[in-house]
């Protein structure tokens, strides 16, 4: 009897256990060996790092991995001897075909990051195992116009990749045609693909931005041509963000928070892309089938460029944008009017008739914004900040800073995820 109970035990334990729990421990699945994956990636590009550090991610949760990293540009990542090393993997970022066809040399099992448009003619190879990803430029260009409607501007416009790149002509395509359907017509600066440097094309798109009607909105599309548009701005003698907002792709910080003003921009999903491509690698590695997805947009990272106050008189916004970059410095009304070449108190009713407020009060928001970013993004000393901002000292600070927030600075600086953020409500 004992004999029997034992055999039945056995039998339930051996033959009755569910498939994904026992599978999960066959042998099959079991590395053999550590993969070792060559990653091409342009890594003096954002988007570019943002898919590295998912790759890692994913490799710190499910590694080991070998990775081979060939940084740099396009043109100094090579593929000799892949083989020789040991290569047992690829995930590469390509913006033209000759590193692909040497990768469908490799005969890999491949990921690759694809902009659209470009790629097409060697997906079909019978021989090559290949996974994709793609920015899902539509959306991209569907999120933009959505942002720009909601910030409520009637002009509206676009500038395109100085090479017009497909996926630049499908973010136009997607942009202008759902703004169409809301009722509005888009300006497209008009590329011209035989001039392909910026300081030969600037002079055009200073004159196709003085033909726009302020203050006017302009999707560029990416942040680099964000920062260019920024850029003949200047030249043009169009005040952003009060005359005219700018908004790019793919919120390179570098890029971004090095502009004047800084630049808002369209993040991409691009380390949970790298996450994912590394995971869908894996699978291959196993035998598992490779796909073909999209990407896209995550969210809008506000800064200054879009940071518009809808005002058409000329002397307020001479005297906001004094304000503006002039945040660090203790100034008073009269220095403000006297800049614009203006009385005070005739400075100040033309703030309540255009704005609704006071010089004061913009001043203050200002400069309590600026407080917002560096308690979030340094360890400054309370007193350091003030000092920064234009502030008396800290005591004043922290006290008109609890008095607009409801919230110390303290509590703001050390949980500032949950807490409501300032910045968004200046």
């Amino acid at each position: 009897m004992r004999f029997l109970r034992t055999l039945l035990y056995v039998f339930a334990n051996r033959f009755m256990t569910p498939k994904s729990s026992y599978s999960s421990f066959s042998s099959q699945n079991f590395r053999q060996q550590v993969p070792q994956v060559a990653v091409f990636l342009e890594t003096s590009n954002e988007l570019a790092r943002a898919i590295l550090r998912g790759i890692m991610q994913y490799v710190r949760m499910h590694g080991p991995w070998g990775l081979h990293i060939a940084g740099g540009g396009f043109d100094e990542q090579k593929l000799s001897d892949l083989r020789h090393w040991g290569a047992t993997g690829i995930i590469a970022r390509l913006s033209n075909e000759n590193l692909a066809q040497m990768i469908i040399k490799a005969k890999l099992p491949t990921v690759l990051f694809l902009p659209q448009g470009v790629g097409d003619s060697f997906l079909s190879s019978p021989t090559f195992r290949c996974g994709t990803f793609r920015n899902d430029s539509a959306a991209i260009g569907n999120k933009a116009a959505e942002y720009f409607l909601e910030q409520q501007f009637e002009h509206l416009a676009f500038i395109g990749d100085i090479h017009a790149a497909t996926w630049s002509l499908l973010r136009e395509q997607a942009f202008v045609q759902h703004l169409r359907q809301a009722g509005y017509d888009t300006h497209v600066f008009p590329v011209d693909p035989s001039i392909q440097d910026w300081w030969r094309e600037r002079r055009h798109v200073v004159q196709w931005l003085k033909t726009l009607q302020k203050p006017f909105a302009v999707f560029a599309a990416n942040d680099n041509r964000g920062r260019q548009l920024l850029d003949a701005c200047l030249v043009a003698g169009i005040t952003v963000p009060y005359q005219a907002a700018v908004l790019g792709v793919d919120n390179d910080e570098l890029v971004c928070e090095s502009s004047q003003p800084t630049l808002s921009s369209i993040a991409i999903g691009s380390e949970q892309a790298g996450f994912r491509a590394a995971e869908m690698l894996d699978r291959m590695f196993h035998g598992g089938e490779s796909e073909h997805l999209l990407y896209g947009p995550t969210k809008i990272v506000s800064r200054e460029s879009t940071d518009l106050v809808h005002v058409s008189d000329v002397t307020v916004i001479r005297a906001l944008e004094f304000i503006r970059i002039n945040t660090g410095f203790q100034i008073r009304v009269s220095d403000v009017a006297k800049h614009v070449g203006t009385t005070p108190r005739w400075l100040e009713i033309l703030f309540k008739r255009h704005l609704g407020f006071s010089v004061v009060d913009e001043i203050k928001r200002i400069r309590l914004k600026r407080v917002c970013v560096l308690l979030k993004e340094s360890d400054l000393s309370f007193q350091e900040i003030s000092e920064l901002c234009g502030f008396e000292n800290a005591n004043y600070l922290s006290r008109i800073f609890r008095l607009k927030y409801g919230m110390t600075m303290t509590q703001f600086k050390e949980n500032p995820v949950n807490s409501v953020d300032p910045v968004k409500i200046c």
